[in-house]
């Protein structure tokens, strides 16, 4: 069963706090990446959701899980900060903790997509989440105090938090939360970062190469079982000795791995999806979360935890945009196991 590290009172509670990085992606599809001083074409372009935050938050709403979802957060006072505003008003996405900063422009991140290989390239602005410090953090307010989760992401990557952030997951458990976090693939040594914060996170989230890098485990080049032990080993140890006090649930595109606590294990492998139906790789990760989290929200056994979030980001494979693909968690699930999981893994 899913490990429940919090107390009976804290299981009656209800909702989702999401905090960390608020993005907005502009999404260009060209004809070829070009050298320097040469030129490509646009074809098309969007503005989508991106970021743990953003993403996690709207993929609750559009998988109509009927949790209630509050962010904080950082935005610039600007086009941009208030089209996410509008897009959290309009799925019913909690705003009173996200305050606009004038003078600062709101995060975003350029990406390209080469229209005949899918190859993506990405060029950020670190903008208004880099300025997020603990004081943006109010645990007493109402629409806070009743939630059952609250989520943080990307640590390592929250340049005005840095270390702090522990501070924030600490913040949230002794006002009742359960915490979770999550990381994503940047360059340079985040650990001194990110160890201090896991002894207060109830469900952490990293892929292979993010767990590789943390744990010193040899992950990268190996496939199948191989793979899924080599995540398991690393799991362990995010667990055993980086303190990680609930469940540390680690992701690849061929399946995932849970260790819990309690030494529980459970792995799931990756649905079957066609390659010629995938769109982009965009927020798949954080769809995964989503997915773990609605289920963990609910305590579901930790098997069908990983089933919903390998059956999410299945879904996410079929946008270029980080949450487009999204529906219904039932329809998730049926489409994925139509699909059928990888039995290799």
């Amino acid at each position: 069963m899913t490990p429940d590290p919090t107390t009976t009172a804290t299981a009656a509670r209800r909702g989702v706090i999401v905090s960390g990085h608020w993005i907005v992606d502009r999404l260009k599809v060209i004809d070829t990446y070009p050298s320097e001083e040469s030129l490509a074409v646009i074809s098309s372009e969007a503005r989508a959701n991106g970021g743990g935050a953003f993403n996690v938050a709207k993929d609750l709403a559009l998988m109509n899980t009927g949790v209630s979802v509050s962010g904080i957060g950082l935005l610039g006072d600007d086009e941009d900060g208030r089209w996410t505003l509008a897009e959290c008003a309009r799925h019913g996405i909690g705003t009173r903790q996200l305050r606009l900063l004038a003078g600062t422009p709101t995060s975003y991140t350029d990406v390209f997509t080469v229209s005949g290989s899918g190859r993506r390239t990405f060029f950020t602005m670190p903008g208004a989440c880099a300025k997020l410090d603990e004081d943006a953090f109010d645990f007493t307010d109402t629409t806070v105090s009743g939630a059952k989760i609250f989520y943080l992401g990307y640590l390592g990557m929250l340049d005005g938090l840095g270390a702090r952030a522990a501070r924030v997951l600490e913040r949230a458990a002794a006002a009742g939360l359960r915490t979770a976090a999550d990381l994503v693939s940047i360059s340079g040594d985040f650990g001194a970062t990110v160890r201090p914060c896991l002894p207060w996170v109830d469900y952490f989230f990293a892929n292979d190469l993010e767990a590789e890098r943390l744990t010193g485990v040899t992950i990268s080049g190996l496939r199948g079982a191989a793979l899924a032990d080599a995540l398991t080993v690393a799991a362990r140890r995010l667990v055993s000795d980086s303190g990680v006090r609930g469940l540390c649930v680690l992701h690849t595109p061929e399946g995932a791995v849970a260790v819990a606590r309690d030494g529980a294990v459970c792995r799931q492998g990756s649905a079957r999806v066609a390659p010629e139906s995938i769109k982009g790789t965009n927020g798949c990760g954080d769809a995964f979360a989503a997915g773990c989290l609605f289920a963990l929200h609910e305590d579901w056994p930790l098997p069908a935890a990983l089933e919903l979030g390998i059956s999410a980001a299945a879904r996410c494979l079929l946008s270029a945009a980080s949450s487009a693909a999204l529906t219904d968690w039932r329809q998730c699930l049926q489409e994925a196991r139509a699909l059928g999981f990888r039995t290799d893994f």
